[in-house]
């Protein structure tokens, strides 16, 4: 998660040639949300609250409509099942046929528009299935989101 690949176009005694150097991601919030199966699948944003109680987790952070849209075709909320509780920790799993009901939350390394946050100090990354997916607006281009998941304690 820390590099990623482009193709580099350079030129030479013998014409043209592409290949990969390796460069650092630059984040510029202080979490990921990923959605997907690739590495590429995620939303860079601002957590404004990260809250684990028992199994259930709670994010809110601000997203443009079309990251609020892409969230949106990726989940299915409410498609959560409890399989089975041992001594007290209850154990969830995502309901839907190809697991597109969970969400991983990663503080990231480091946030170019936020310096400063401790995000990455108080949690670590986090994989849920989304029970409540709450949208209200803000402005024109972005909305608050409440994401509810459960998590297997």
């Amino acid at each position: 998660m820390g590099h990623y690949f482009f193709p580099y176009h350079f030129s030479d005694t013998k014409g043209f040639e592409f290949r990969y150097i390796e460069v650092p991601l630059v984040y510029k919030y202080d979490l990921l949300i990923y959605y997907g199966d690739e590495d590429t699948d995620y939303i860079d944003c601002r957590c404004t609250r990260w809250t684990i109680d028992d199994d259930n987790l709670v994010i809110n952070t601000f997203l443009s409509k079309s990251d609020v849209d892409t969230l949106s075709d990726e989940i299915t909320p409410g498609a959560v099942d409890k399989t089975y509780s041992v001594l007290g920790k209850n154990y969830y799993h995502d309901s839907t046929f190809d697991d597109s009901n969970t969400l991983r939350f990663v503080p990231t390394p480091d946030a170019t528009k936020m310096p400063n946050s401790k995000l990455k100090e108080m949690r670590s990354e986090v994989t849920g299935i989304v029970k409540d997916f709450t949208t209200y607006d803000i402005t024109d281009d972005m909305m608050g989101v409440i994401i509810q998941c459960k998590v297997s304690s």
